[in-house]
């Protein structure tokens, strides 16, 4: 039989405009080049029957960001909008996605921070080549179902955590260092408990309540020197028992 491997070969550019309006908004515009071709043409790996896409995509995005620490947030919101356009003047690749991300981080009693996120990202029009899908498993994961891959051509998720200090953010100082400004190491603890919930689909498929993979549980999270954030946590996926619960090595904070 046909070996599924294939090697994916992209060569480009992009070039990116950006305007700061007040300390928290920025509005970026970028118009990007993609040249991709496969080595072993099979339908779906390109849209042009040859093999190889070439193209411009034009994108847009709004920023409003007030967070008061980017890497482990106790205050503040992020909304991040984004609108593309897949495809400039070409009748092969023509699609369009919105994208929204929007996080909300809320201080409650004795300095536990609610945080949350709901994200989602949609096409509409033409073809959409499997470079194009949106993925669970790689960048954004389900807690649950850690190493799941979902693929499709929309996705939508949401994320809640409540941060329970151990240790609230302190400094040690190292003397033998011998530049001041690397003397100081910032560290804290955190009991973490969250859940999470998320799917992917494809256009022609009804979006259901029954295809979303969702997980709860527990975790710490490490808060180290230089935005350094570790974390192990306990996953259970949801309606499963805890015999079907893993352990989540993971740098950087989920949401």
């Amino acid at each position: 039989g046909s070996s599924t491997n294939f090697d994916e070969r992209r060569w480009g550019g992009s070039l990116s405009i950006g305007k700061r309006y007040t300390n928290f908004t920025s509005i970026t515009t970028t118009l990007e080049y993609l040249n991709l071709n496969v080595s072993d043409n099979k339908a779906g790996r390109t849209l042009s029957p040859n093999g190889t896409d070439n193209f411009f995509s034009l994108s847009s995005s709004y920023r409003y960001d007030t967070r008061d620490l980017a890497d482990y947030p106790r205050i503040g919101t992020l909304i991040g909008i984004s609108i593309s356009k897949v495809g400039l003047f070409d009748g092969i690749v023509n699609y369009q996605r919105v994208g929204v991300d929007y996080r909300r981080y809320i201080p409650m009693y004795n300095d536990v921070v609610l945080a949350a996120r709901v994200f989602a990202n949609l096409a509409s029009g033409g073809r959409i080549p499997n470079y194009g899908h949106v993925f669970f498993g790689y960048g954004d994961r389900i807690r649950g179902y850690f190493n799941k891959i979902l693929e499709g051509e929309q996705i939508v998720g949401s994320t809640v955590e409540f941060h329970i200090p151990i240790i609230e953010p302190s400094y040690i100082r190292i003397e033998e260092i011998p530049i001041e400004q690397f003397k100081d190491f910032r560290y804290a603890l955190y009991f973490a408990v969250f859940a999470d919930a998320g799917t992917t689909w494809y256009r022609d498929e009804p979006l259901a309540l029954n295809r979303f993979f969702s997980g709860y549980g527990v975790g710490l999270h490490l808060n180290l020197a230089y935005s350094v954030v570790a974390r192990v946590e306990f996953a259970i996926p949801y309606a499963y028992s805890f015999s079907r619960g893993e352990i989540i090595f993971d740098l950087g904070a989920a949401l």
